[in-house]
């Protein structure tokens, strides 16, 4: 009887070894996928942010073909002003606007995980405005902005720039009651 005991506790430890060898192999598969695609998902996201710093340096270079190579075809793009869809339609767009981008200075860019890369910071620009005696006037402005630009396929396929109006619109009175008082 003490035998059966002795080789029930030596086939226990072999039957545990074994389930616990298997089940750490078991494990290790798992995590060294998980590790993978982290390390992937990871090189997905620099990538991601290196192509909307260059799209924005392109935009700042006032670079409308550089930016353009940059788009998805059925691109949006999306600012307080307008929305334009398509790339040529956006490039057009560009070409055609009143305002033009002399800075952006990043504060923050990150990438949100669902294919969107994040730019907060303060934009320098300087916007012609036509005035009631039928002469254009520029006038710069340096706002907070968050600029939202979804990539898939390393391309942009929609930006949205977001603009701290109030802001904006602060630095548009001052400017208004400058003109004025000249």
């Amino acid at each position: 009887m003490g035998e059966l005991v002795g080789v029930r506790k030596v086939l226990m430890r072999i039957v545990t070894a074994a389930i616990a060898a298997s089940c750490a192999g078991l494990m290790a598969a798992p995590l060294a996928s998980t590790q993978d695609a982290a390390a992937s998902r990871e090189a997905v996201m620099r990538d991601d942010i290196a192509l909307a710093r260059r799209y924005v340096a392109a935009m700042v270079a006032n670079d409308h073909a550089a930016q353009g190579a940059l788009l998805a075809p059925d691109a949006v793009f999306e600012d307080p002003t307008t929305t334009l869809v398509g790339r040529d339609a956006i490039v057009a767009g560009w070409g055609g606007q009143r305002i033009r981008i002399l800075g952006v200075e990043e504060e923050s860019a990150f990438h949100s995980g669902r294919g969107t890369v994040l730019m907060a910071g303060m934009t320098r620009f300087e916007q012609t405005f036509a005035t009631s005696a039928g002469t254009d006037v520029t006038l710069a402005f340096n706002v907070r902005t968050a600029i939202a630009l979804t990539v898939a396929d390393g391309l942009v396929t929609r930006h949205i720039d977001y603009v701290d109006i109030d802001g904006f619109m602060a630095q548009l009175q001052a400017h208004i009651a400058r003109l004025r008082s000249k």
